[in-house]
């Protein structure tokens, strides 16, 4: 499995608890300062929506 640096953007609605279910899942995340999500320190938008719908289909 991939794993993956996140900052969530400080915005997200969710941001706290998806830091704390991608940390479960083996990644470094935290909510970071601004208003953008980064992996691994770049924005990618396919990693990202990833992450996101495999939080979504857990719960």
């Amino acid at each position: 499995m991939t794993t993956y640096n996140v900052a969530i953007a400080a915005d997200h609605h969710e941001a706290e608890e998806f830091a704390a279910w991608l940390n479960e899942q083996g990644h470094t995340a935290e909510v970071g300062s601004t208003t953008r999500t980064t992996i691994d320190g770049q924005q990618n938008d396919v990693v990202s929506e990833q992450l996101w719908n495999d939080y979504c289909k857990a719960f």
